[in-house]
């Protein structure tokens, strides 16, 4: 069985390990150990105050001391296949990671914080890590931890070793996964590349990768953001829809009391030979730090309640101020239709004026032309009649003038006395 713990005090021939099963256990001292280190060991690095191995200690503190230097903290296994080559986090707000063997093989997987427990199904051990990834969200959605307006999934990696990393392309592959169902492709994919070192500061704070990776995105944008504040968020408040930091990351001011740490974040103790005084004391911090954790948690989570409400209060603003605007809106257009209609009336009236005015104008200039046709018909009658009587009493002029030459005495007759 291979165990995991921080060295929190050294003796002259062993050191004192806090297990992560919160367990108080002397190991052999050895080389290069020193307080704050995490380190796992096997039973037989176990210090054992009657009889010791020294020669089997060495060589077992050296397979220690190298493994813890290669791969950190990850269980080593017997067979290559069973060997920690990489790491992935998936984070909703359930935070599990995946160890993969060389073949991109699930070999093991862990629960960041107690709601993963409840969307981790162990039968993904063996599986491809798309197919894992894959399995949990649906787990996650089912336990409705994603929904249309939490639709947001982060995904970090790390590589431990490089003969994996070709053979990996987990965010193209789980994205044709949810491409291809219906029901999961409004889920949205942030992934974060990490390393070593970042994944063992992130251990050492109790959370993901992939979180501690959006910790150090925005620290780089606020260098007050508290790594404890972004522990305990959803990843829905952390990233937008596009996969950016949100602008309103809300921040959580320390506490004033709170527990001061080492650079590693591993609690140092004064030295005391009274190795229960210290255990207790050790205790004591623990609970101090975990009551504390809650009410940061509490103040998230009223944080998170003021926001939503003012939230709900913007939409029916919002929702208010667009019926306003769709009212004027329709009363505008409702002018605009009567203006329209006035326009088209005034119109229609002006067609007919000129109608009218035309059509009194064509009857004024028939009749002008009637007059005129008249008065030239008049005077070409009274023309054509004064010229018959003209011709009638030329006529008769003559006939009497002939008639009175015929009856006319002679000029030569004498008139007698």
């Amino acid at each position: 069985m291979i165990y995991k713990g921080c060295i929190i005090k050294i003796e002259d021939d062993f050191a004192i390990v806090l297990s992560n099963d919160m367990e108080y256990i002397k190991v052999i001292k050895k080389d290069g150990m020193n307080i704050g280190n995490q380190i796992m060991f096997v039973k037989d690095d176990i210090y054992n105050e009657n009889k010791i191995n020294y020669k089997k200690i060495s060589a077992l503190a050296a397979v220690v001391f190298i493994l813890f230097m290669s791969i950190n903290i990850f269980n080593i296994k017997n067979n290559e296949n069973m060997i920690a080559a990489a790491v992935v986090s998936l984070d909703i707000n359930p935070s599990i990671e995946f160890e993969l063997n060389k073949k991109g093989i699930v070999i093991e997987v862990n629960d960041i914080n107690e709601e993963a427990n409840k969307i981790i199904d162990k039968e993904v051990i063996g599986k491809k890590i798309e197919d894992a990834l894959y399995i949990t969200i649906n787990n996650a959605r089912e336990k409705n931890y994603i929904s249309s307006q939490k639709n947001s999934v982060l995904i970090s990696d790390v590589i431990l070793d490089s003969t994996v990393k070709d053979k990996l392309n987990i965010e193209e592959d789980l994205q044709v996964k949810l491409n291809n169902n219906k029901k999961d492709n409004y889920i949205k994919i942030v992934y974060l590349k990490s390393n070593k070192n970042n994944m063992k500061d992130a251990h050492k704070n109790d959370m993901s990768i992939g979180k501690y990776e959006a910790f150090k995105e925005i620290e780089k944008k606020n260098a007050d953001t508290s790594v404890y504040e972004v522990k305990n968020m959803k990843v829905y408040q952390i990233f937008d829809e596009n996969g950016k930091i949100n602008n309103d990351v809300i921040e959580v001011e320390q506490e004033d009391n709170f527990i001061e740490v080492e650079k590693d974040n591993v609690i140092t103790e004064k030295e005391d030979s009274n190795f229960e005084n210290q255990s207790q004391e050790l205790g004591d911090s623990k609970e101090l730090q975990d009551n504390q954790a809650t009410e940061i948690i509490k103040k998230n989570y009223d944080k998170d309640k003021n926001k939503d409400d003012d939230k709900l209060k913007d939409d029916n603003d919002n929702k208010q101020k667009q019926k306003d605007k769709d009212k004027e809106k329709s009363k505008k257009k409702d002018n605009d239709r009567n203006k329209e209609k006035d326009k088209n009336k005034n119109k229609d009236r002006y067609k007919k004026d000129k109608g009218r005015y035309k059509k009194d104008k064509d009857e004024d200039d028939e009749e002008d032309k009637d007059d005129d046709y008249e008065d030239e018909y008049d005077g070409k009658l009274k023309s054509k009649i004064k010229h018959s009587h003209n011709e009638k009493y030329k006529d008769k002029k003559d006939k009497y003038h002939d008639k009175f030459k015929k009856y006319k005495p002679d000029n030569k007759l004498k008139h007698k006395d």
